[in-house]
């Protein structure tokens, strides 16, 4: 209808016809949907994305209920854009979840995941592994170089850590100038190599101060 054209996009000519499941952002979504209604004979607020105009994503709930249509039985679906609903979610939870700062886990984050892996590791007899470091004489950077300095430090530590560590694998900063790495199914045999890894690829950054400009009168 005009609607589904507007919210999209995409002109009547180019919707009529489409195969819907092309509309998804993962096209198995679609198929669980009809799956679901088969089995409950309704859908209520399913969410999921779709891929619309240009190839944007909008996030949506859909419904589905059964109807009459020119005599035989068919399916009244309603799709409700949530996008914008969607994005202030995901903003709270990353300002949650991540140090401000240097974008990794924050201190609060990092423990709790800390914990729940921990749980699973000794529920299903798995290895874990952690390692913590803090950064030495960092007072020195701040009070030489000061602050904005010691920021793009840590900063850089961060981006070192995610950089050096495996995808699976969480860095956290807990306070200050410590930091921390947790990794799952790891042995400590298998985490030595790792923080060596990291331990040099630290040892190698250097970090620019911030170019501060200077008025003179």
């Amino acid at each position: 209808n005009d609607r589904a054209a507007l919210e999209s996009g995409m002109g009547a000519e180019s919707l009529i016809g489409t195969q819907p499941h092309l509309m998804y952002a993962d096209p198995s979504e679609r198929d669980r949907l009809y799956v679901q209604f088969l089995r409950d004979g309704v859908v209520r607020d399913y969410e999921t994305s779709l891929v619309v105009a240009g190839g944007r994503t909008v996030w949506v709930l859909i419904s589905i209920v059964p109807i009459e249509y020119d005599g035989a039985p068919s399916m009244l679906t309603t799709v409700v854009d949530i996008t914008e609903r969607k994005t202030m979610e995901d903003a709270l939870r990353k300002a949650a979840t991540t140090d401000v700062l240097t974008g990794i886990a924050n201190r609060r984050h990092f423990m709790d995941r800390a914990e729940a892996e921990l749980a699973r590791a000794r529920r299903y007899e798995r290895p874990l592994a952690l390692a913590m470091f803090d950064i030495d004489y960092f007072k020195h950077v701040n009070d030489q170089y000061g602050h904005a300095a010691g920021d793009e430090v840590l900063r850089a530590v961060a981006r070192v850590c995610v950089a050096a560590m495996r995808q699976h694998d969480m860095v956290g900063r807990l306070g200050g100038e410590e930091f921390a790495v947790l990794m799952p199914d790891t042995t400590i045999q298998s985490a030595v190599p790792l923080i060596q890894r990291l331990r040099l690829s630290l040892q190698a950054l250097r970090a620019k101060a911030p170019v501060l400009a200077i008025g003179l009168a």
